[in-house]
């Protein structure tokens, strides 16, 4: 049965997707995040669940056959102004829906309280999979019915963080040519939990329904992103640097263990691309830079170059250097420091309000405030002598 130290959990799903006698759940721990436990009264010490753990084993089959790196933009206007960078991720999953295949990715699910990986058959829900989404997403049971979909002949996009990807190789314990795996350049994930007690936070101070959420708003552009919230009557906005769950996600507090220590970084990406924001752009790649958002492209393997190549006629895109594409995206090669603070974070996210906790952990001495408004405002002011020219 499987024993893994909780910390190293990512918590892929692939223990409890394995399992002939259905006896893993995941259940939310004290921080909360999902983690395996085990009914002994089932298990029959298959051992199965240990064989497909992305973290006990670090071999899934052939990895980075080739490495591309590509700057990358959507030719159509209002595709990329909805997604988070680029628009890529929309285009590569067409080229699949459109071969009556199936997409799964990361959606808002329980009145957009928490999310989990869904299947996408047609283009006009790709809306639900698109842009970014600073919760962990829990697999649920995709990954059977990936394997199902797969043994059907269907062809099958997944799209996630490169822990899930790895988990679902390794559950699937043999390569697909109709299986294309496409995982982001992961910062770390935070639990439900925080994200929930941030909207009873909002909803008992805006009363009304949440309709819709967007965490990489492009109202003032693609680098000076906002957070948006929608209720039925009141809209509620915050720039990145504003918003206080965005800001706790940024300086780390709030992630799951295994991030400060991504095993999947140390050990080689399963995916046959890679996506992410281009920050740098401007400096690697300007002919293609804009405000709009550009995605950076990583090929790791031959399958995912055939992809990528299928979709030429509706982006812009570069070659570019990938040690210079990556220089500018720490999150792509190393995992993010653990601050002090998280050793009590998720304590203090049990007992105290929203108020409480924002005023712990987000209050900035007056010094570094003033700094941070006068970098926002030359970042700005750029900005906009950028689109004057």
């Amino acid at each position: 049965m499987i024993e893994i130290v909780g910390k190293k959990c990512c918590g892929c799903g692939a223990c409890k997707n394995i399992c002939p006698k259905k006896s893993i759940n995941f259940v939310v721990n004290t921080e909360g995040f999902l983690y395996p436990e085990i009914n002994y009264n089932c298990c029959t010490r298959c051992n199965l669940c240990e064989k497909v753990c992305p973290i006990l084993n670090h071999s899934y089959g052939e990895i980075n056959l080739i490495e591309e790196a590509w700057g990358a933009k959507a030719i159509e206007y209002q595709l990329r102004y909805e997604s988070s960078s680029g628009g890529i991720f929309s285009l590569l999953s067409e080229q699949i829906l459109t071969r009556d295949g199936v997409v799964y990715g990361a959606a808002f699910t329980n009145k957009f309280r928490s999310i989990g990986h869904v299947a996408v058959t047609e283009s006009k829900e790709l809306y639900k999979l698109r842009g970014s989404k600073y919760i962990q997403s829990d697999t649920g049971i995709c990954f059977s019915e990936i394997k199902n979909h797969l043994e059907n002949r269907q062809k099958v996009l997944f799209t996630g963080t490169p822990c899930q990807v790895a988990g679902l190789k390794s559950f699937l314990r043999k390569d697909y040519e109709n299986l294309f795996c496409v995982d982001v350049i992961c910062h770390g994930t935070p639990p439900a939990a925080l994200w929930q007690k941030y909207l009873d936070y909002i909803e008992k101070k805006h009363v009304g329904k949440i309709v819709s959420v967007n965490f990489r708003h492009k109202e003032k552009g693609w680098k000076e992103f906002g957070f948006d919230l929608e209720k039925e009557k009141i809209r509620y906005y915050r720039n990145m640097r504003d918003d206080p769950y965005i800001r706790m996600f940024l300086k780390n507090y709030c992630l799951r263990e295994s991030c400060y220590q991504c095993e999947i970084k140390n050990s080689g990406y399963q995916s046959d691309i890679t996506i992410g924001d281009f920050w740098g752009v401007e400096t690697v790649a300007r002919e293609i830079a804009d405000d709009l958002g550009v995605s950076l492209v990583i090929i790791h393997t031959n399958k995912g170059k055939s992809l990528f190549e299928k979709i030429q006629p509706f982006i812009k895109s570069v070659s570019v250097d990938t040690t210079q594409a990556v220089s500018h995206n720490s999150a792509y090669f190393k995992s993010v420091t653990r601050p002090n603070e998280r050793n009590c974070f998720f304590d203090d996210m049990n007992m105290l309000t929203w108020e409480q906790l924002t005023k712990k952990y987000l209050t900035e001495k007056i010094k570094v405030r003033i700094k941070r408004q006068i970098k926002r405002f030359v970042l700005n002011l750029k900005s906009t002598k950028g689109k004057e020219n």
